[in-house]
């Protein structure tokens, strides 16, 4: 049976925007506690953010080359639900035993493939950026996420843009779809307009 995709919002940065994306149907919102970035927030700041959103709306912390003591300090002090992880996958494990829904972050499909090997149970967002963290705007390998996508419940991210989502989601079948640049007027700075066309145009697809 197939089910509607996923939609994740990320790099959120003020409640009006945050409150905006639930209100047109994001499934979930990510907070990027990552410096030098344009996104960069801190997590007790997030942490007013998740408390004026509307339930039932999943909130994601990314956390990027920290331990996974680290990375759980950030979300205890954001609220947030789960965590988006860049980083090794042996402290991806250790991060597991404490957040089973933890999400692992990369662009590398052997990376990927090894964690899967390692933990099945884990949870992966295929990125296309090179630099070890998201929000580059660079478009992931569709052939080797859509090859990932058969064996696990993933997450797509990279490039993806209101107008190549459709198509993605129809080359992929994800489980999720994952956007930051991609709905922005200019970099850091989210587009009402853009985050509402890219989730009607997320959700038109479905996900087995």
């Amino acid at each position: 049976m197939s089910s509607p995709v996923r939609v994740k919002i990320c790099g959120l940065l003020n409640a009006e925007m945050a409150v905006y994306a639930a209100q047109c149907g994001a499934d979930a919102l990510g907070f990027v506690h990552y410096a030098p970035s344009p996104r960069f927030i801190e997590p007790a700041a997030t942490a007013m953010i998740v408390a004026a959103l509307p339930p039932l709306v999943g909130t994601v912390s990314l956390a990027v080359k920290v331990s996974a003591a680290e990375a759980l300090t950030m979300k205890q002090a954001a609220h947030t639900d789960v965590i988006q992880f860049y980083g090794s996958p042996d402290e991806y494990g250790v991060l597991l035993q404490a957040d089973p829904r933890a999400i692992f972050a990369t662009a590398d499909e052997q990376i990927a493939q090894q964690v899967l090997a390692k933990f099945p149970q884990a949870h992966i967002l295929f990125d296309g950026a090179t630099e070890a963290h998201g929000g580059m705007g660079v478009q992931a390998d569709w052939s080797a996420a859509a090859q990932l996508a058969q064996q696990t419940p993933l997450l797509l991210a990279g490039g993806l843009t209101p107008e190549n989502v459709a198509l993605a989601i129809t080359q992929v079948s994800p489980w999720g779809v994952d956007v930051s640049s991609g709905v922005e007027s200019t970099r850091g700075v989210k587009s009402r307009e853009r985050i509402a066309k890219f989730i009607a145009e997320a959700k038109r697809g479905t996900s087995t």
